[in-house]
């Protein structure tokens, strides 16, 4: 039994080293494939740094491409209205240069004119010139001619007594002539001052011309401003004028039709109202419930501060006799209309003929709000204020 075992135990002992050997070659082989892992996990942390890093750099990348196109739109925005601007530049300095070009033709041509006006003075002055030189040159022979003269009649003397009164009379004449001739020069002196003065005061009355024709032109401009603005505040007046005896009429009917009171409310002036629209005539009957308002939406369309068709609609709800839909129809327009006084004067009028006294206060009170209220419109709220007996 101890043999059987001991045999055991010897062919355990082989497969023991095989599987210790395998253990350790194992564990050794686990050990590199740890190492192994430790290095593949650092190397794929490293990628992910990088790859980190890269999408950063990518996204500044792609910032500074965005930053710069739009720099670029907005240097081709720039470069677009420089080349405007420089295109109106280039025209501005063409009509300029062409102004400049017509007014430099004129001035040469005024020039050219001048020169050949100064060309035809200068060639008479030469003229001149040689003709006071030719006297002198006959003078100086004249002189000399009379000097011979007197050599030899010096000799017969006592028997040219005339001769030589004559010859002094000649002489005294040669005298004059040659003061003549001496003032004729100092007047052609003169005369070459004065075109040259004259020269100077031509470019002054050029320049005076220019300032002058560029005032003309202003002032002339002006006049025509002004005479049409006087044509048109006379138009306006006649208008006005027209409009005031309308209204001045309406009035008197309106005061005609207000019961009298025991205040006198003072009639405010009447401004000039807008030009009033086609005319339309509404006779309020005399039995109709509304009998006043009817009268006042008549008073009130040729002012124009209700238009024909809106009155002949209010009328026509008016017959009816239904205030609530009267008020609903122009609700709308005397409480956010561009001009509610109007509308709200009428509401008011209707109000208080149906009974409703306290509303057509409210209405009547609105009408006068605001800064700037027509002064017709008071009186129209007076006149029914005071139909209302409420003075």
């Amino acid at each position: 039994m101890f043999i059987y075992q001991y045999m055991d135990q010897a062919e355990l002992t082989p497969a023991l080293e095989r599987v210790a050997a395998s253990v350790v070659e194992t564990h050794r082989k686990r050990q590199q494939v740890e190492e192994e892992l430790k290095t593949a996990t650092a190397a794929v942390a490293s990628l992910h740094a990088q790859s980190s890093s890269l999408e950063a750099s990518v996204g500044d990348l792609r910032r500074e491409l965005e930053q710069a196109l739009r720099v670029r739109a907005e240097e081709d925005t720039t470069l677009t209205k420089l080349a405007q601007q420089r295109n109106a530049a280039v025209e501005q300095l063409a009509a300029v240069a062409r102004e400049v070009e017509t007014f430099l033709a004129d001035k040469n041509r005024s020039a050219s004119e001048i020169a050949t006006q100064s060309d035809a003075v200068r060639t008479s002055l030469r003229g001149l010139e040689v003709e006071v030189a030719a006297a002198k040159t006959a003078l100086a022979a004249f002189h000399g001619d009379s000097k011979a003269l007197r050599e030899r009649l010096a000799s017969i003397r006592q028997s040219a007594d005339a001769v030589d009164v004559q010859l002094g009379d000649v002489q005294s004449k040669a005298h004059d002539l040659d003061g003549a001739v001496d003032g004729m020069a100092a007047k052609v002196c003169a005369i070459a001052d004065t075109l040259t003065h004259a020269e100077r005061d031509r470019q002054h009355i050029v320049s005076a011309s220019n300032e002058l024709s560029s005032v003309t032109s202003v002032l002339e401009a002006r006049r025509a401003q002004v005479k049409t603005a006087d044509e048109a505040i006379e138009k306006l007046l006649k208008e006005k004028e027209k409009q005031t005896t309308s209204l001045v009429e309406q009035m008197e009917r309106l005061s005609q039709a207000a019961p009298a009171a025991p205040v006198q409310t003072p009639i405010p002036s009447v401004p000039a109202q807008p030009a009033p629209v086609a005319e339309a005539r509404f006779t309020p009957n005399g039995e109709h419930k509304f009998s006043h308002t009817v009268e006042l939406i008549g008073v009130l369309v040729p002012l124009g501060f209700i238009g024909h068709d809106e009155a002949s609609a209010a009328l026509e709800i008016l017959k009816t006799s239904d205030v609530d839909k009267f008020v609903r129809s122009l609700w709308s327009r005397a409480m956010g209309g561009p001009l509610p006084g109007p509308y709200r004067l009428i509401l008011g009028s209707a109000l208080g003929e149906s009974g409703d006294h306290k509303g057509a206060m409210t209405f009547f009170s609105k009408a006068l709000e605001g800064k700037h209220v027509d002064p017709f419109l008071t009186y129209l709220v007076a006149v029914a204020l005071l139909r209302m007996k409420r003075y």
